[in-house]
């Protein structure tokens, strides 16, 4: 590979080197990465579905078809809850590149992200520090921000893409405890109808690895409420608590002293 791949959707993207998707990420994904005249139709998309559907690895195809056929010098963040939770959706691109002839000559991969030097392109993973990512101006993968307990870190990524002509950011994550945060902050914006957010979300486990015998097994071992949020992907916040998560958070963080 010596120069930049024509400009592909999404799933040509992944057919022409071979990825294969779910129907589920086919269709969320696809969706999500929507383009319309050559801009993306969502500049703000979150994919929500319970754990161990695979959402890690749709958001690691994104991460390389933006990383081929985004512009020239192209800047890609992928964050998580922490910096090693970041790399779970950098190693599935790892994977995907080594294994692939055409990318594996194409891509050089490091510890913490990928590059094209062909097109002066990069793709890197950050920490969960606000801090570690100002100054850059970038699309942004952020996983698992249903759990994140600070909005700071989703606020000044969408921030930096102020300069950006055609910016993207994804959220792939299952729901967390509080109604709040950035995954809830998606679904109010689209809920309140704002043409330029996604909210795709599904309550069903749909990867056929997740099978039956395990959700029944889960079922028995895990409290109603994590086994709700876990493998339902529903909020359930206080359902087994006398008060909300939300709550604790905002009585803990207002400056009280033990008398």
């Amino acid at each position: 590979m010596t120069r930049r791949v024509p400009a592909l959707d999404l799933l040509p993207f992944a057919e022409k080197f071979g990825i294969t998707l779910y129907d589920w990420q086919a269709s969320a994904f696809g969706q999500a990465c929507e383009r319309v005249d050559g801009r993306f139709r969502y500049r703000l998309a979150a994919v929500s579905i319970a754990r161990g559907n695979g959402k890690s690895f749709g958001g690691a195809v994104v991460g390389l078809w933006r990383l081929l056929t985004g512009p020239r010098r192209h800047d890609i963040i992928s964050v998580a809850l922490d910096f090693e939770g970041a790399r779970v959706l950098l190693n599935h691109a790892k994977a995907i590149v080594r294994e692939h002839p055409v990318l594996a000559r194409g891509v050089e991969v490091s510890a913490n992200g990928l590059s094209v030097p062909a097109t002066g392109s990069r793709w890197t993973i950050a920490s969960a520090e606000h801090t570690s990512t100002r100054g850059r101006h970038a699309d942004v993968i952020f996983d698992e921000a249903g759990w994140s307990k600070s909005d700071e870190l989703y606020a000044s990524l969408l921030a930096g893409q102020a300069s950006l002509e055609d910016p993207f950011f994804l959220i792939v994550s299952t729901v967390g405890r509080r109604m709040a945060g950035p995954l809830w902050s998606v679904k109010m914006l689209a809920d309140g109808g704002d043409a330029s957010v996604l909210w795709w979300h599904s309550g069903e486990n749909l990867s056929p690895k997740v099978t039956q015998d395990f959700l029944e097994r889960q079922r028995r071992i895990l409290v109603p409420a994590q086994y709700a949020r876990e493998h339902g992907n529903v909020w359930v916040d206080a359902a087994d608590s006398f008060v909300t998560a939300e709550q604790v958070d905002r009585a803990m963080s207002s400056g009280w002293l033990e008398q």
